[in-house]
C-alpha cells in the first residue's frame, strides 16, 4: 500500500538551460483490496482491523446517502442541492410568526 516510484531523468520547460534532473515519478501499483487495506490501516494506527472497516464502510454509506440526497433534492427543483437552513423555506405569506422567549 506504499506509494511506488521510480527515478527518472526530466527536462524541465522553465528551465533556462535545460538540464537534466533527477526526479520521482509514480508508478501504477495496481488495485488494493478493501481487506488490505484495513488490514494496513489497523497494523499502522493500532485499532483493531474490524474498527477500520466498520469506519470505511460508515463513511462509504454516508457518501453515497449524501449524493443521492443532493441528486434528489436537484431534480426535484431544488436548484443548488444545498440544505435549507430556514424553517418554514423561505415562504412569506405576510403573516407574523411568534418568537418563542429564551429560558437560558
Amino acid at each position: 500500500m506504499a506509494l511506488e516510484y521510480v527515478v527518472t531523468k526530466r527536462v524541465f520547460g522553465f528551465d533556462k538551460d535545460k538540464n537534466e534532473k533527477y526526479v520521482a515519478k509514480s508508478v501504477c501499483s495496481g488495485r488494493v483490496s478493501s481487506s488490505k487495506m484495513c488490514g494496513k490501516v489497523s497494523h499502522l494506527c493500532g485499532v483493531h482491523r474490524k474498527v477500520v472497516d466498520l469506519f470505511v464502510s460508515g463513511l462509504v454509506d454516508m457518501s453515497i446517502t449524501r449524493h443521492t440526497e443532493l441528486e434528489t433534492d436537484y431534480t426535484n427543483g431544488g436548484g443548488s442541492g444545498k440544505p435549507a437552513t430556514g424553517g418554514d423555506g423561505g415562504k412569506d405569506d405576510g403573516e407574523e410568526v411568534p418568537v418563542p422567549d429564551s429560558t437560558v
